[in-house]
């Protein structure tokens, strides 16, 4: 079953997209009507290939949903310019293609207030670079999310390094049986 999950959107996964959703949309609504934030980031570090098989939509696809939806209804009728970064990885480049793709046929263009970066890299070398990235946040802020399917390998430590400036949050699914 766990690897089915990956491939579709079972109920507990649609729960954790459900909350993914509501806490984003609250996220990116405070900060783009904040005048002093002017950029945000959003790191997805297992990201997949955004819709499942049973159509299903998964974390990129709520992020870019909700970004275009905090510019129209927030940023854009205040005529305050937030940037809006998001950055997808997944070890497998294969799925980072499909989501590629996804997002293309979804139609979900954020290039006139934001960009998407792709990486198909470890988790542990894409978090090197997002700390390293969040360190030099003045009036950008970020938010992380780590869905770790099949991965046990999130330290504390990982959490720590990416809260302690105050300039980013993280949402962490942490599988119980991956805990210790």
């Amino acid at each position: 079953m766990e690897r089915e999950s990956k491939n579709n959107l079972f109920d507990h996964s649609a729960a954790k997209v459900r909350l993914l959703k509501e806490y984003i949309s609250a996220y990116l609504g405070i900060l783009s009507n904040a005048d002093w934030i002017k950029e945000v980031f959003l790191y997805d570090l297992f990201c997949g290939p955004g819709i499942y098989e049973d159509e299903g939509e998964g974390s990129p696809i709520v992020f870019l949903k909700e970004i275009i939806r905090a510019h129209e209804l927030v940023a854009g009728p205040r005529k305050k310019p937030t940037n809006f970064n998001c950055l997808f990885n997944d070890n497998d480049g294969e799925k980072v293609t499909r989501l590629e793709s996804n997002i293309l046929n979804k139609n979900l263009d954020i290039t006139k207030y934001g960009k998407i970066k792709y990486r198909t890299d470890d988790y542990k070398l894409v978090l090197n670079d997002v700390k390293e990235e969040i360190k030099t946040f003045n009036n950008e802020r970020g938010f992380v999310f780590i869905d770790p399917y099949g991965y046990s390998e999130v330290s504390l430590a990982d959490i720590n390094a990416l809260t302690n400036t105050g300039k980013s949050e993280v949402l962490l699914f942490m599988p119980t049986h991956h805990m210790y």
